[in-house]
């Protein structure tokens, strides 16, 4: 629009060049600034410095400028604990950057403020005990009209030198589960499965308080959602990722299992997907006649398992097969991944499939007409799986057969070494 002829003719008056400082003065003048104890004398005077004293926009000559002057004016990018003093002129990314960065420094000062406005264009604070400590702390920012930052053009500080603090307790107010989040995104970006004991001790040692439990779970859960998006929209997301998958690698297979919704039948609730990539399925043909498969659980909002099919290589090494989401390891969940396994993945024959007990693997393995039957295939134990599951009572028992009524701690230390050892023996 702005390469328009006729429309930048029309509106000429309108537009600012990007390239110039923005007046200051010009924003007073429409009532962005509203302060009543300030006659127009010491108004203009103020608004004169803050115009003299800003460097140019034009940043071809920015080594020529003042180190100094250059540091004070310094956007505090990625940088949401400010701790020192702040100064007229300092700019900030953001609105919601500005606010994260008063409310740190007011936790590093062990003080306390209160919002005036805080409006799309405007933000002023001041000190939450102004009347009771005359304490003149006071801050003002404004929207530079032509950029989206945020800009102090009043400010009055430190705090009063009799106000020593109004927060007495182990914990701050201002360290909300808002604020917090903000705080800790680089940390849930880096190990979204972060303890909460890791996020309370992170905030301690940053900002000698100690937040509650909850409000550390709070936040981590906001943090979760702003990187990764919440849970809802993830699943709403789960279509698109499988189809993207699938343009991405020609051959991907992907199979859906929905429930039709009781209260619109045209609206699909997610049960199951399952999908395999086409080098896994092409590259199957080269491996071993052998399959090893099992499930983990999923421990998202939603719950549900994982269950994965994998080949062994030439190498010896494993072969990732196939996936698939399913409600929970079931004689169902397990009947249906097995059969996709079957029509989408494989159709070789004596394929050997190797996993544990479960019960739904038994139900599936043993039922006729799915391909994997004796006579289409053999299914075997894992050995590691049968040294790990052996339970108490079996283990109570054979002890007691083995060693008799008065088997010690050592002989009972001396059976489990045995069975640690049946479950590192490679098939």
């Amino acid at each position: 629009m702005l390469t328009d002829e006729q429309y930048a003719s029309e509106n000429i008056s309108e537009l600012t060049s990007p390239t110039q400082t923005p007046h200051v003065e010009a924003t007073n003048a429409v009532g962005v600034d509203s302060d009543v104890d300030e006659d127009e004398d010491t108004q203009d005077a103020n608004d004169k410095a803050i115009r003299e004293s800003a460097p140019s926009q034009i940043f071809n000559n920015v080594a020529e400028l003042d180190p100094i002057l250059l540091d004070s004016w310094r956007t505090w990018s990625n940088n949401h604990s400010f701790d020192g003093e702040f100064a007229i002129g300092q700019e900030f990314d953001s609105l919601a950057q500005l606010k994260d960065i008063v409310k740190g420094y007011s936790i590093a000062k062990n003080h306390s403020f209160k919002v005036l406005e805080s409006e799309t264009t405007k933000y002023v604070v001041e000190c939450k005990r102004k009347s009771s400590c005359k304490c003149s702390w006071r801050l003002r920012a404004i929207k530079d009209p032509c950029l989206a930052s945020f800009r102090i053009v009043r400010y009055n500080g430190p705090h009063a030198s009799n106000y020593l603090g109004d927060i007495n307790s182990i914990d701050h107010p201002l360290l909300s589960s808002d604020f917090v989040c903000n705080e800790i995104k680089d940390l849930i970006r880096a190990d979204p499965s972060l303890k909460i004991c890791v996020i309370v001790q992170a905030v301690k040692d940053k900002f000698k308080y100690t937040i509650i439990y909850k409000r550390a779970w709070s936040a981590k859960q906001k943090a979760i959602a702003s990187i990764f998006g919440d849970w809802e929209k993830s699943y709403e997301e789960l279509p698109r990722y499988m189809q993207a998958l699938k343009e991405s690698n020609p051959g991907t297979v992907v199979e859906w299992c929905t429930l039709a919704s009781n209260e619109d039948p045209s609206v699909h609730i997610f049960l199951r997907v399952f999908w395999a990539f086409k080098p896994s399925i092409d590259g199957f043909k080269h491996c071993r006649p052998l399959i090893t498969i099992d499930g983990t659980h999923l421990y998202g909002k939603y719950k549900g398992t994982l269950l994965i099919a994998m080949g062994t290589n030439a190498n010896s090494q494993l072969f990732p097969l196939a996936f698939a989401i399913v409600e929970s390891e079931n004689g169902e969940s397990w009947k249906w991944f097995m059969k996709c396994i079957r029509h989408l993945v494989t159709q070789r024959e004596d394929l050997c499939v190797i996993s544990d007990r479960h019960a739904g693997i038994l139900q599936t393995m043993n039922e006729v007409n799915i391909g994997w039957e004796e006579s289409c295939a053999h299914h075997r134990f894992c050995t590691r799986h049968l040294a790990s599951n052996v339970n108490t009572q079996f283990k109570n028992a054979y002890v007691k057969n083995l060693f008799g009524k008065a088997a010690d701690a050592r002989q009972r230390k001396k059976f489990d070494y045995y069975l640690g050892r049946i479950g590192e023996l490679n098939v």
